[in-house]
C-alpha cells in the first residue's frame, strides 16, 4: 500500500497520479467519500475529495487494486509504483494507460472560472441524478461576497466501464480544471 501526503496550492501544481495498486488514504484530509460497489463492473469503489483535488480506488472481484489521484502533491516516483505521475504541464493531450487488463483514459480541460461557473451548477445537478456516486464540497471563501470555490466528483458505471468526471475550481485563479477519466478492462 502506498502512503502519500497531499496539499492543494495551485491548479498549476495538479498532478496525475494512476497506480496499480491500494493507496493509503487514513493519512489524507477526506472531506467527502463513499464507498460503493458497481455489480455491473464487479469492482468496489472507494472515491473521495481530498482538498480541492480527489482519489478514487478500485478493488476488483481478484482482489487487484487501481487507483487515480489527481491532486497537488509531492511524489517521490522513486517510494510508489506508479503507472504514471504527470504534473499539469504535460496533461495538454489525453492521457492513455494500458496494464494488464486494464485500459485507462483520462483528459482535462481548463475553463475561467467567471465565464463557467453556472455551467457547472447545471451540470452538477444533472450529475447528481445520473451518478451511482456524487460528492462535492464547497470551500469557505477567501474574502466576504465572494463565491466559494467546490470540487464535484461524479463516478457513472456505463456499458463502456466506469466514467469519472471531476470539477475542481480555483476561484482565486480565476480557473477550473474538468477531468474526464474512463477504465474499462481490455
Amino acid at each position: 500500500m502506498t502512503s502519500l501526503l497531499f496539499k492543494d496550492i495551485s491548479y498549476k501544481k495538479l498532478q496525475l497520479a494512476v497506480f496499480q495498486q491500494a493507496v493509503d488514504v487514513t493519512q489524507l484530509s477526506i472531506f467527502q467519500e463513499q464507498k460503493s460497489y458497481f455489480s455491473e463492473q464487479a469492482v468496489h469503489v472507494h472515491a473521495g475529495i481530498i482538498g480541492t483535488s480527489h482519489f478514487v480506488q478500485l478493488q476488483f472481484e481478484d482482489g487487484s487494486f487501481f487507483s487515480e489521484m489527481f491532486a497537488c502533491n509531492t511524489l517521490d516516483e522513486s517510494k510508489v509504483q506508479s503507472l504514471c505521475i504527470l504534473p499539469m504541464e504535460q496533461l495538454n493531450k489525453p492521457v492513455q494507460v494500458h496494464h494488464s487488463s486494464i485500459n485507462y483514459h483520462f483528459t482535462q480541460k481548463k475553463l475561467r472560472y467567471t465565464e463557467s461557473r453556472n455551467d457547472i451548477t447545471h451540470w452538477s445537478q444533472q450529475a447528481q441524478q445520473e451518478a451511482d456516486i456524487f460528492l462535492q464540497h464547497h470551500f469557505e471563501p477567501t474574502a466576504p461576497n465572494t463565491p466559494s470555490s467546490r470540487t464535484l466528483l461524479s463516478i457513472q458505471s456505463t456499458q463502456s466501464g466506469i466514467l469519472i468526471e471531476t470539477v475542481h475550481e480555483y476561484q482565486e485563479e480565476n480557473a477550473i480544471i474538468l477531468t474526464e477519466s474512463m477504465i474499462n478492462n481490455g
